[in-house]
């Protein structure tokens, strides 16, 4: 049984993510796990909240958020935990918290947001949407020089890849992540990328190149307390040597994968584990270990909701029966294998049905929404026209009203400058009449003068 790649959620050098704010920002924390209990409590609590209400309860919640920052932080958070169980509604929130004004001209967010929305697709097994989304993400990390962006990017694609079965491009995937991880110093992600490659080297069948990436990402894991990351290493090897045929080994490491999925509660991986020490057990003719082990992984897994790994379980026992001789045993389990098999592909199928319905159904509000939203500018658009009309129309008119005044008030004072000119005119006259009569009377006593002068001489 071959072992899980995982998806690498990441802050993208975020300083304010979730991860720091119990140690810089104390008073935001306290905010957010109050939010965060909220949230858990409508889950909990409100089983008849379904679709839109529940969204609508959601939103609410996270409305009540005073700091943007985090707001936007708790819904790509809480999404990213959810896209494994409602990926339509972790989608939901990597939109909305996009939408948000206080992420419209942050990069980062943006990022996040489609590396949300790939993850989602994963899940649902829509590789190719999936895709779409991580290579967005890459070309805004590549634009804006984020170094972890990038790494984020392209460990994501290469698990794309890998599930496509394109190895080999896998490889390149995994590397430029791996590269990237160990330029900005982050050691524990770069043995998430090694472990990756390791893990392809597996499907190429090179078991010796995959021990080799191994021993690399164990010596970069920085954290002795990440047993997760140990575990999923250990299993590799377990399966490398297996591969090998050396089963003391292989054992061993499957030894040291099953306690690491159990000290940290990880009933999924210690089930896949346990199938992979069954194989080994069997490959070494210790058929009643084998038994045992392919008995518990299923018991597990039915627990834990894996019917792929409970299928294996049934194929293993049947394994386990056809070496022990009891081939009607073998046939019972196979049959067994085969009926949940079906069951499985025709749960698989509607599963893939819900999934494209509710992602259709998501499309559609949007459109409305974003219909809505056009329809909106428009109406304020047109609004804003109107108030621009009026004010021009008003400009206008207030001009027309100023040089009316003006004109006004300058005939006024042509009228009162010319009446003025009127008197002054007359007054003229008058005078002018006075000095032609005074002119007369001179006129006259100068010839009476002349006269008289005459008669004395």
């Amino acid at each position: 049984m071959r072992t899980q790649t995982y998806l690498l959620d990441t802050d993208l050098d975020c300083p304010r993510s979730i991860s720091v704010i119990p140690i810089t920002l104390k008073r935001r924390s306290v905010h957010f796990s109050q939010a965060f209990c909220v949230i858990i409590l409508l889950f909990l609590w409100s089983p008849n909240l379904k679709g839109q209400q529940r969204n609508d309860s959601l939103l609410a919640t996270f409305r009540s958020i005073s700091d943007d920052s985090i707001r936007v932080d708790s819904m790509l958070k809480i999404g990213f935990k959810l896209s494994f169980s409602e990926p339509i509604l972790g989608m939901w929130l990597s939109e909305r918290a996009e939408a948000e004004p206080w992420s419209q001209s942050r990069p980062r967010i943006r990022m996040r947001g489609l590396n949300l929305r790939g993850v989602c697709y994963y899940n649902m097994n829509i590789n190719d949407l999936a895709l779409r989304n991580f290579m967005e993400m890459l070309h805004i990390a590549d634009s804006t020089g984020s170094e972890i962006g990038q790494a984020s990017a392209w460990n994501n694609i290469g698990n794309i890849e890998e599930k496509k079965g394109w190895n080999e491009a896998a490889l390149n995937s995994y590397r430029n992540a791996r590269s990237r991880f160990l330029k900005v110093g982050k050691l524990d992600n770069a043995s998430v990328a090694w472990s990756n490659i390791a893990n392809t080297y597996l499907h190429l069948d090179q078991p010796e190149r995959a021990i080799a990436v191994c021993d690399s990402a164990l010596k970069a894991i920085e954290d002795p307390e990440d047993l997760r990351s140990y575990g999923a290493i250990y299993g590799i090897l377990g399966e490398a040597y297996g591969n090998l045929n050396d089963f003391e080994k292989s054992i061993q490491y499957y030894d040291l994968a099953i306690e690491m999925a159990i000290q940290i509660e990880d009933d999924y991986s210690h089930g896949l584990q346990l199938i992979a020490r069954a194989t080994a057990r069997r490959a070494k003719n210790d058929l009643v270990g084998a038994q045992e082990d392919a008995q518990k992984s299923i018991a597990i897994n039915r627990a834990v909701g894996g019917m792929e790994p409970v299928i294996a379980g049934y194929l293993e026992l049947a394994a386990i029966a056809k070496a022990q001789g009891n081939a009607d045993q073998a046939l019972l389990w196979m049959e067994m294998s085969k009926s949940l098999s079906d069951s499985m592909q025709t749960q698989a199928s509607e599963s893939a049905l819900a999934n494209y319905q509710a992602l259709y159904e998501v499309n559609q509000k949007d459109a409305q929404i974003e219909l809505l939203s056009k329809d909106k500018e428009i109406q304020d658009a047109n609004l804003l026209n109107v108030w621009y009309l009026f004010g021009l129309v008003s400009v206008v008119l207030l001009a027309m009203l100023v040089i009316v005044v003006v004109l006004i008030r300058n005939n006024t004072a042509r009228r009162r400058i010319n009446q003025e000119l009127q008197g002054k005119n007359e007054q003229i006259l008058a005078q002018h009449e006075k000095i032609s009569q005074q002119n007369s009377v001179l006129t006259d006593q100068n010839e009476q003068l002349n006269n008289l002068n005459h008669e004395m001489t």
